[in-house]
């Protein structure tokens, strides 16, 4: 019933407010934005370049740049080209570019190197949205970096008078619109204009810097340890049972080996007590009994699943020697599970540790460095 009512009233009320009152506060407001900037290129024009370049994202942002399309459409009828959005607008994509170009040399993070780099192609060709909200608000300080450059290349097309003549997305692919049979330089100038804007926002962002998302790197210290070193908090996962590591991977069913659920460790049990890895409160004792749910004080939300499709037993193999609510500490017997009637009905009894709430860490990594595995060992660790 909620999902038949619930769109159906959503419409009801948005629907009318959004034609009676938000539509026209937005025209009213796009009206006022438009006749605000042609006044400022009319009488301020090399400050209005400047504004318009530097704030061209923030307009984006909010959408209101589809506010003043209308009044371009009707610069570009009457006079056949059009001198102050399409200029200040291709400053602005440049900007975004360089910006997104310094993050892609200057930062570590390999991830943030990848996204830069496809989100800096991207810019180049005229969409900024990536680059915009995948890497320089994202990191902050490259987006002043990105209006600074808008801002001085929107200044200088202005100064110069640059035009466009067709309307298309600012990148490269619409400079072939700022050619002019009337005026040879016109072309030239928009080119250099755009260079101009990678290059500040490039420096200006390459000065300013910023903070990598992820700068703590994790790895292991010593093939026989089962600790990691990294610069944050590690919070540690024993094993709750005897048995043998294998590799998630390699495990049948494919929601754990792609580890949807979260972070996953697979133990194959040697031995028929789950036993509690931390100090934790039980959140969860499955119907059939073929999962216990943890929420340790640290706040490590762990699912500990007894065998694949074991489900279908329908409790039986199983003891549940807890229920929800309850309060155990590291050590404390979990549950029973029959290993070998369970492979005899034709299950694998492989035991999963899995971390539900892996999004809510830097990282969730195995730390399990030998094959055979008891009760207690050190499996895995989060990383804060």
């Amino acid at each position: 019933m909620t999902l038949m009512f619930s769109p159906v009233l959503t419409l009801l009320i948005v629907v009318p407010v959004t034609l009676i009152v938000l539509g026209p506060i937005g025209t009213y407001i796009g009206a006022a934005l438009a006749g605000g900037i042609l006044w400022l290129f009319e009488n301020f024009g090399l400050l209005a370049g400047a504004l318009l370049g530097a704030t061209w994202p923030l307009l984006v942002m909010t959408g209101m740049h589809w506010a003043i399309m209308p009044m371009a459409i009707q610069i570009y009828a009457a006079q056949g080209y059009e001198g102050f959005m399409g200029p200040a607008m291709l400053a602005a994509t440049f900007g975004m570019t360089g910006a997104t170009f310094a993050v892609l040399f200057k930062t570590k993070d390999e991830n943030m190197k990848q996204i830069s780099l496809s989100a800096g192609i991207s810019a180049l060709l005229g969409i900024t949205e990536p680059a915009m909200y995948g890497v320089t608000l994202k990191l902050k300080k490259p987006f002043i970096g990105a209006m600074t450059g808008g801002a001085i290349a929107g200044a200088v097309l202005n100064i110069f008078s640059v035009k466009s003549f067709s309307m298309g997305i600012p990148g490269l692919i619409v400079l072939p619109g700022y050619v002019d049979p009337n005026n040879g330089m016109n072309f030239p100038i928009t080119i250099m204009g755009s260079i101009l804007a990678i290059i500040v926002a490039f420096a200006i962002t390459w000065i300013l810097g910023f903070e990598d998302e992820t700068t703590d790197e994790v790895e292991k210290v010593d093939s026989s340890a089962d600790t990691v070193k990294a610069s944050g908090e590690q919070i540690k996962i024993a094993s709750p049972v005897n048995g043998q590591f294998i590799a998630f991977e390699n495990l049948s069913d494919e929601t754990f080996a792609q580890q949807i659920m979260g972070q996953t460790t697979a133990i194959q049990p040697s031995s028929n007590e789950i036993i509690a890895p931390f100090d934790a409160e039980v959140t969860l004792v499955a119907e059939t009994n073929h999962a216990v749910g943890l929420r340790s004080s640290d706040g490590i939300e762990l699912l500990i699943h007894l065998g694949i499709d074991t489900v279908e037993l329908k409790g039986k193999g199983f003891k549940p020697q807890v229920t929800q609510g309850d309060q155990v500490t590291q050590g404390d017997l979990l549950m029973e599970m029959d290993v070998v009637a369970i492979k005899e009905a034709g299950y694998d009894p492989v035991v999963l540790s899995i971390v539900t709430n892996t999004a809510d860490y830097l990282d969730v990594i195995s730390t399990a460095t030998e094959e055979d595995i008891v009760v207690g060992d050190n499996i895995a660790a989060a990383i804060n």
